[in-house]
């Protein structure tokens, strides 16, 4: 969580994700930012809800092929899937997942044609890494090609996830630094900035805001 402070009279707050929200004493808040939040989060002041994909497919463009295949590791990212499969005009396919603890999830299914496809699994966050590794083996069990990617809004990594990712043939993961994360630097992880994206944002929605106070 990071914000900008303009005296008392007005605090911008650049949220990552959906974590506890602290307000700094004498602050006045008067907008929430944030990067692909989860649906039950609610604010009393205006909410602003910025997309990173943009910047994010950016870096795949010059990686895919006409072999390429935009997949969601679960239903819950079908959407995120398929948003980012028309930014790169590539078909979106889903999986079907149980998930049986913090780490092991069992896929039941695949939605689409994946054989012979180098797929981009796309999620707004990557914790524990197991619905993503559990999607990738899966895809390749049957008959996806041995060049994996990755995307993510927030990569957090937490225990050995990384290394998982490592054992597979996954060519590059791709997440924002909307965390602060030692692995997010190490192969096959890589980081994008957010800076010029925010930067951008703000100067797009600070007039609109001034006139609110």
């Amino acid at each position: 969580m990071s914000g900008r402070r303009d005296g008392k009279r007005r605090v911008s707050l650049f949220e990552p994700g959906s974590w506890p929200i602290r307000w700094g004493p004498g602050w006045i808040e008067s907008s929430v930012w944030t990067f692909t939040i989860q649906p039950w989060k609610v604010f009393s002041v205006p909410l602003i809800h910025v997309s990173a994909f943009s910047i994010l497919s950016e870096q795949h463009k010059n990686r895919i092929t006409e072999k390429s295949v935009i997949l969601a590791p679960d239903l819950g990212a079908a959407k995120l899937a398929q948003r980012y499969g028309n930014l790169l005009d590539l078909p979106a396919v889903d999986v079907h997942k149980e998930r049986r603890s913090g780490e092991h999830v069992a896929v039941r299914s695949i939605i689409g044609k994946v054989k012979g496809r180098s797929p981009i699994l796309v999620d707004g966050i990557i914790s524990t890494g197991g619905t993503m590794v559990s999607a990738i083996r899966a895809l390749l069990e049957t008959g996806a090609l041995p060049n994996v990617m990755v995307v993510a809004t927030h990569g957090l990594f937490a225990g050995n996830s990384l290394q998982h990712f490592q054992e597979l043939p996954v060519k590059s993961i791709i997440v924002t630094e909307s965390v602060e994360n030692a692995s997010a630097g190490h192969p096959p992880a890589e980081t994008v900035s957010l800076k010029t994206l925010l930067s951008d944002t703000i100067q797009r929605y600070d007039s609109p805001l001034e006139k609110q106070k």
